[in-house]
């Protein structure tokens, strides 16, 4: 999907992907200034963690609610 960060400001666009059955090909490779931490959720808890605020980022929340639904129909 893409998403509009803040369209009444900023004309950047926010595109995502969902991607089934991956696999880690590769280890993170980050810059001096990067950390990444990598978190295996359960589809299950995802929308407990977004009701509850455990997940409160924005742009976050709306593309896992995309994921979501589009998980949801199939």
């Amino acid at each position: 999907g893409t998403l509009s960060p803040n369209p009444a400001f900023l004309r950047n666009t926010l595109h995502t992907w969902l991607v089934k059955d991956v696999r880690q090909v590769a280890s993170i490779n980050n810059t001096s200034t990067e950390q990444t931490e990598v978190e295996l959720v359960p589809v299950d808890e995802i929308e407990r963690m977004l009701v509850s605020g455990e997940i409160d980022h924005a742009l976050v929340v709306a593309t896992l609610w995309r994921a979501l639904h589009h998980l949801r129909q199939g």
